[in-house]
């Protein structure tokens, strides 16, 4: 099973948004690139065994932050784009927990957004063998 971070970058890259210049990951330790590009920053939040049943756990609870550093000059609607976003990892079985309010960076001056999605990820049949 791939880590949850992986997961939703590998999901938001597959929905080929074309606001999105770049999806990194905590992990990654990512870099911004400057304020001409829109970076999502995917962070591990919760990852904790959930499913317990016969002395044994089935699944995995996943929280995952999506951090969102909009480009100085963004010339989309924010709000039709994370609306976008959230819809579709929706339909992808992600929960949208927690949206936080946009702020502006203090370092990069940056509009930024973050939301908290979730998901319980459940574990292939394992052999004994």
């Amino acid at each position: 099973m791939l880590l949850p971070v992986v997961q939703v970058a590998n999901l938001i890259k597959s929905f080929d948004l074309p606001w999105v210049n770049k999806v990194v990951s905590s992990l990654t330790v990512p870099s911004l690139d400057g304020t001409d590009k829109t970076t999502i920053v995917l962070s591990e939040v919760q990852n904790t065994p959930t499913g317990h049943a016969n002395d044994d756990f089935k699944a995995w609870l996943a929280t995952v932050e999506i951090q969102i550093y909009y480009k100085k000059v963004a010339n989309f609607n924010l709000m039709a784009a994370e609306n976008d976003l959230t819809h579709k990892l929706t339909k992808k079985g992600w929960t949208i927990e927690r949206s936080d309010p946009h702020v502006t960076d203090p370092e990069s001056h940056q509009i930024t957004r973050a939301f908290f999605v979730s998901n319980v990820l459940i574990e292939k049949e394992k052999s004994n063998g």
